[in-house]
């Protein structure tokens, strides 16, 4: 097994372990020191996970994880800014009276 990246809470291994599965590659993930027991006793761990692959895999799993990775620092922040604006105003009520408190139909 080929350790191919570390990540640091069980909800990244999750989302890698799914990553992974929906592409055929199998992980092995082996937490660091006492890892293991502190996120059974208290949730989480400060050691991290490191995620382990077959020789096989090694490269196909390298390059999914890059891909994936790639894509979420590339996301920009003003972006996210404005989807949430257009979520919380969306332009089909440009005056907002959907969220205006004002306007009550009591």
């Amino acid at each position: 097994m080929i350790k191919i990246a570390t990540v640091s809470n069980p909800m990244e291994l999750e989302m890698l372990k799914e990553l992974f599965e929906d592409n055929g590659i199998e992980i092995m993930p082996q937490h660091r020191e006492a890892g293991e027991f502190l996120t059974l006793y208290m949730g989480t761990s400060n050691y991290g996970i490191d995620i382990l692959v077959s020789e096989e895999d090694e490269e196909e799993a390298r390059k999914l994880y890059t891909l994936y990775f790639s894509e979420i620092a590339t996301i920009d922040e003003a972006d996210l800014i404005a989807q949430a604006e257009e979520a919380i105003n969306p332009e089909d009520d440009p005056d907002n009276s959907k969220y205006d408190s004002e306007n009550t139909d009591d």
